[in-house]
């Protein structure tokens, strides 16, 4: 997170506290979201950067991100990871 009141969704390297998307490659920005919800709420891709996915479950269930904004390095035009992040964090049980 940058600060207390805003969560940065773009990823750190060398480190496995971040909300990056980890399927970004040679992937549509769709199946790249698709792919990132299935990472956090299934067993699907249990085997991607556990430690990661772990840490983002964790913070999703704590519950302290509920409501607070998401910054995000551009918009797309389309649903993109932070806006699959903002439905977990907000909407998603």
């Amino acid at each position: 997170m940058e600060n207390e009141s805003t969560i940065n969704v773009l990823r750190k390297f060398n480190s496995n506290k971040h909300f990056g998307n980890p399927f970004i490659a040679d992937v549509s920005i769709k199946d790249s979201v698709l792919a990132y919800i299935e990472w956090l709420t299934s067993d699907k891709y249990a085997t991607i950067e556990p430690e990661r996915r772990q840490w983002i479950k964790e913070q999703l269930y704590l519950g302290k991100l509920k409501y607070k904004p998401i910054s995000y390095h551009r918009e797309f035009g389309e649903p993109t990871h932070a806006t699959a992040l903002d439905f977990l964090i907000n909407k998603h049980n």
